[in-house]
């Protein structure tokens, strides 16, 4: 009996590291999915259009004026958007917490351009317009000339400026550009009260 269960001993043996190497391959195949899943889910959120503002201490995302998905970080988690074209409008979709919201816009121009308010989870237009803030009105006008703003308002007291854009000028490139100037955060985008149509 020692015999034989000597002579099965390697045949065992054998099995067993086979056993073991294919459970380590398929651990393996695992692991490289995963990280291939979570990277491209990476790039994924760090491009798309969507981009994320804060306004007066709200969290808003900014939709893209052009079809895109992606996962956008966010207080309230991660939050997957979607904007396509549908006939003459652009439906915009973000989905927070497994509950979707929907908006319709033209395909271009000011009205266009909205965000999404997470904490009210609603959506917002962007006014034509950026608030900076500066020292001096000589300083608010200097900054108007360079973003190509057509109307600076200067409020002393606040030591803010509201600039009105034209038309052709999104708010949230006028802000970027603005503190990419200035190396800090000196302006953001404006939102409307009144809300996009729902679709």
């Amino acid at each position: 009996m020692q015999t034989q269960a000597a002579r099965r001993y390697p045949r065992d043996s054998l099995r067993a590291r086979s056993v073991g190497a294919v459970f380590l391959g398929v651990l393996a195949t695992g692991l490289i999915a995963h990280w291939f899943f979570d990277s491209a889910q990476a790039q994924e959120s760090a491009g798309g259009g969507f981009g994320v503002v804060a306004v007066s201490g709200r969290n808003a995302v900014l939709l893209p004026s052009a079809e895109a998905t992606a996962w956008v970080p966010s207080a309230a988690g991660e939050i997957l958007g979607r904007s396509y074209e549908a006939g003459e409008h652009r439906i915009h979709e973000l989905t927070i917490e497994e509950r979707t919201y929907r908006a319709a816009t033209p395909l271009d121009g000011p009205a266009s351009r909205i965000a999404f308010d997470v904490r009210r989870r609603q959506f917002v237009r962007l006014l034509p317009s950026i608030r900076v803030e500066c020292g001096s009105r000589t300083e608010a006008e200097s900054i108007a000339r360079k973003i190509g703003a057509r109307q600076t308002r200067y409020l002393d007291r606040l030591g803010i400026a509201i600039l009105t854009l034209p038309d052709t000028v999104h708010p949230a490139e006028a802000a970027d550009q603005v503190n990419a100037q200035a190396g800090r955060d000196q302006a953001s985008v404006r939102f409307h009260r009144r809300r996009p149509q729902w679709k």
